[in-house]
């Protein structure tokens, strides 16, 4: 048989707010994520809102307006579109699609973007950048790369891929221009270079 005990409750004081603030957990309270600052440090979360869910208002330069800055043509124009665009700053996107030309040869069997053509594609997205902001007649002008020096490749680009590539302007001296470059897929780095270019006049027919 079960028998139930009546127990005493002891009246416990409450504490002060003095001892209370003495007890708490001395490490602030943050109830946020800090923003990053650094730009290609946030290209993670800018790639999730490109690719996820693109918008129409996110375009500032067309496929077209690109042709008009850039002589390439298919299957060599590897810029598809301008995200983003400030005066030392551009975010570019390719979309990368099994019917590429150079998918046939590299590697048959197992589709791999060349390196060599992601530091096109970066290449390309400078150009815009030169081309869309530092020249006053970009018709008359071409911009040649004078060297390349820290390229990285961090990842294989495959088709189906969306490569993101961000050019800033690190110096530019009359017509001579350093600027750094990554490009990534799904926020990881494919390739990161540092890169030199000469803005030129454009031959003559």
């Amino acid at each position: 048989m079960l028998v139930a005990y009546e127990v005493p409750l002891k009246e416990v004081p409450l504490k002060t707010q003095h001892e209370f603030e003495s007890h708490r957990d001395p490490r602030p309270r943050t109830n946020y994520i800090p923003l990053r600052t650094n730009r290609m440090a946030d290209q993670r979360g800018i790639i999730h809102s490109y690719s996820q869910k693109p918008q129409a208002n996110h375009t500032i330069v067309t496929i077209e307006e690109i042709k008009s800055y850039l002589p390439h043509r298919y299957p060599f124009l590897l810029v598809d579109r301008v995200l983003e665009m400030e005066d030392d700053r551009i975010l570019t996107l390719k979309n990368v699609t099994a019917n590429e030309e150079f998918f046939n040869g590299h590697f048959p069997g197992a589709p791999i973007m060349p390196g060599v053509l992601q530091v096109e594609a970066l290449a390309q997205s400078g150009c815009i950048l030169l081309l869309k902001k530092k020249v006053e007649e970009p018709d008359k002008k071409l911009v040649v790369f004078t060297g390349i020096k820290q390229a990285k490749f961090r990842r294989s680009v495959v088709p189906g891929d969306q490569l993101i590539m961000e050019i800033t302007l690190a110096s530019i001296r009359r017509q001579f221009v350093m600027m750094q470059g990554r490009a990534t897929v799904n926020g990881e780095t494919a390739c990161e270079l540092e890169a030199s270019a000469a803005i030129t006049d454009r031959p003559t027919s």
